[in-house]
């Protein structure tokens, strides 16, 4: 019996053995399978194409214009641009992406520039440092020592909007303006472009600037305590996305006497005009600026010196909003 019972042991031992090998095997074998799905050898890139790093901020249809942009200008070309996103406002977590492009093998990057941020343009000249070429969309920064601006000059837009209201308020006014944050550049250069028309009219006042950090319900308990506070407002500037929907949400629930109006930047917007519950929203050109910024890269040469390409910006108006949908949509 005892020798029965240890032959058993033994076969029971081979068994194990076997299963685990087995295992090993098949761990090894899906290893493998799983590794050549989701790494791609360095040697299998064309050694022609270059490979841009595009490190932005997502949200507003906006951003999904740029990306096609890039996508097209990619498939033009012949470059590859991979797409990395950090969360709205969220500076440190843009200067860790920054940080990890000596990593991603990139022959240039695309970002937003950060101006008032040393963090940030000290992330983007080490990048230049080591000798790859850095593209600012939507916010310039030139102490980035970044290669190239593409956007819109966010002053001129600023003013757009505030040509747009003198004409439909004819000169008589008390605004309400909803920025972001006021630490933002963009939004700073939006506000003071906008200033520089309304403080020349003596009918035209701002009232009060509204902070309104892309949340949308904080934008809506800013609006409703602005209503409150300031009856006397009769003209509202959405100087960012958030709060052009949010706003026009707002008045459509209300019912409330008519506001002359204009936003900024989403094609949700345009349905206001369309309406008449918006007088105008001035639009950038995503799209271009997405194309223009790979464009740069793949043509880039060393030693060049720093450029701007500001693309178009239009305010889209009830006159022109049908002619406007129809050139996105081609």
């Amino acid at each position: 019996m005892a020798l029965l019972a240890w032959n058993f042991a033994l076969e029971e031992e081979k068994i194990l053995k076997k299963a685990i090998a087995t295992v090993g095997v098949i761990a090894v074998v899906l290893g493998g399978l799983l590794g050549a799905f989701i790494y791609k050898p360095t040697q299998m890139y064309d050694q022609n194409s270059k490979r841009f790093v595009c490190i932005i901020n997502p949200g507003t249809y906006y951003w999904a214009d740029v990306w096609k942009g890039m996508e097209a200008a990619d498939q033009e070309f012949g470059s590859d641009t991979k797409y990395n996103e950090f969360a709205r406002f969220d500076i440190e977590e843009q200067i860790h992406l920054l940080k990890k492009v000596s990593y991603m093998q990139a022959d240039g990057v695309i970002t937003i520039g950060e101006p008032y941020s040393e963090e940030v343009n000290e992330a983007i000249r080490e990048i230049v440092d080591a000798g790859i070429p850095v593209v600012l969309v939507d916010t310039d920064s030139k102490e980035s020592g970044r290669a190239c601006y593409v956007g819109s000059d966010n002053y001129e837009a600023g003013r757009l909007a505030a040509q747009k209201m003198r004409e439909e308020t004819g000169g008589e006014a008390k605004i309400a303006v909803f920025i972001s944050q006021i630490n933002s550049a963009n939004q700073q250069e939006r506000l003071r472009g906008f200033e520089d028309v309304i403080k020349s009219e003596e009918g035209m006042e701002i009232v009060t600037i509204i902070e309104g950090e892309a949340d949308k319900l904080k934008i809506q308990e800013d609006f409703k305590r602005m209503r409150r506070e300031n009856p006397q407002i009769d003209a509202i500037f959405c100087a960012e996305a958030t709060s052009s929907v949010q706003v026009g949400v707002l008045l459509g629930e209300q019912e409330a006497e008519k506001l002359t109006i204009v936003g900024f930047d989403v094609i949700s917007a345009l349905n206001y005009v369309e309406t008449g519950l918006y007088e105008g929203v001035i639009a950038q050109d995503g799209f271009a600026m997405g194309y223009e910024a790979v464009k740069f890269l793949c043509e880039y040469e060393e030693d060049q010196e720093d450029k701007e390409i500001f693309t178009d910006v239009v305010c889209i108006t009830k006159d022109n909003v049908d002619e406007y949908r129809q050139k996105r949509e081609n």
